[in-house]
């Protein structure tokens, strides 16, 4: 009777230690023998992580720089837009993104200046009105060597230097280098 009295305090022992820990980490129903405490979700995660109802904001985008911005630019430009052939045909390319080398002609305001591109050997000269969102335009010089990264716009009515009217075919300058 002695080893049958020990396995029945050993067993009562490891019961009451069970019970002592259902209870400790939650509270144990003694009906359904069942501890009621928060349960880990099935991708076996700890309670704490597991997904609340709670709408979460989504990270703010880092903005991108001025290089990034030009290098996702470039992407779209069609290198065979030359400012000849915008000259030749100013409804034709509107919306195009271009990329055009030059000499600025002479500055009109802040925001607009007249742009001498292509070459005069070979027929390809034309001059382009550009416009710029970001002003600038009055500190630049008549001569001076310029890249135009921009975008055709419709032509801009104005008088040209004989006094006529006259459609300029225009560019909306993104980036001058």
């Amino acid at each position: 009777m002695k080893v049958i009295k020990g396995v029945g305090i050993g067993c009562g022992v490891i019961i009451a230690l069970f019970i002592g820990s259902a209870i400790v980490i939650g509270i144990y129903d003694a009906a359904t023998g069942q501890s009621s405490a928060p349960q880990a979700a099935a991708t076996d995660q700890p309670a704490a992580e597991v997904a609340t109802d709670e709408p979460t904001e989504p990270p703010t985008p880092k903005p991108l720089t001025r290089a990034q911005q030009k290098q996702i630019f470039l992407q779209g430009v069609d290198e065979s837009i030359s400012g000849a052939r915008i000259a030749g045909n100013p409804y034709k390319f509107v919306g195009d993104k271009v990329d055009l080398h030059g000499t600025v002609m002479n500055v009109l305001d802040d925001s607009s200046f007249n742009f001498s591109t292509g070459d005069i050997d070979s027929g390809d000269e034309a001059v382009i009105l550009v416009t710029t969102d970001r002003g600038g335009a009055s500190q630049l010089e008549a001569g001076q060597a310029l890249r135009i990264l921009g975008v055709v716009q419709q032509p801009t009515a104005g008088t040209n230097a004989m006094g006529g009217s006259m459609n300029f075919p225009t560019v909306q300058a993104k980036f001058m280098e």
